[in-house]
């Protein structure tokens, strides 16, 4: 049962790929256009393959996605109340929403 199935799917097949060879050797036109959709399809390729193979070089992403902005030091007395913070920097983790308008 299969057999005969697949037979068939086999000539059907050989008679589409021999009759569409047929064709491109005959029309100018088809030439023209499959060469056309190849050209951007080789570029795409290529493009993908350098992707993949040059990524080795990217940096780490670990680090911009747990971001954490730098801290000051604490001194801190005996009972662990704040005494003094040190460090130039204070940084506020503010919302995009709250920063003011320029205009």
């Amino acid at each position: 049962m299969i057999r005969p199935l697949l037979l068939r799917f086999y000539l059907t097949f050989q008679k589409l790929l021999f009759g569409f060879g047929k064709a491109w050797k005959k029309s100018r036109l088809l030439r023209v256009a499959s060469l056309l959709a190849a050209v951007p399809l080789v570029f795409v390729l290529c493009g993908m393959i350098y992707l993949n193979y040059n990524r080795t070089d990217l940096p780490d992403l670990e680090a911009f996605i747990r971001f954490e902005p730098p801290s000051s030091g604490h001194i801190c007395d005996a009972n662990g109340q704040v005494l003094i913070e040190l460090g130039r920097d204070r940084p506020e983790v503010m919302q995009y929403s709250s920063i003011p308008c320029g205009y």
